[in-house]
């Protein structure tokens, strides 16, 4: 499956769905569309107490991982 399928697919699964709008699978769904539309790279910013922020959403997380659990931008590194 390609990217631009796999997108066609959530979002055709998004608009035909009968989701609540504060459903948890919905939201996954869109973050999942967010993150095959475009790549994004950004970086860990440190912020203490074991837990960090990405440079491209301002999302914490709290470990360090490859993508960001928010916007799935690739992580390239901390700053």
């Amino acid at each position: 499956m390609t990217r631009e399928e796999a997108i066609k697919w959530i979002e055709y699964h998004i608009d035909i769905s009968d989701y609540d709008e504060d459903d948890d699978l919905l939201t996954a769904l869109r973050m999942a569309v967010k993150a095959l539309e475009k790549q994004r790279a950004g970086n860990w910013f440190d912020v203490g107490s074991l837990s960090c922020r990405c440079s491209e959403c301002g999302g914490k997380s709290n470990r360090e991982s490859q993508y960001c659990p928010n916007c799935g931008a690739k992580m390239e590194g901390i700053e």
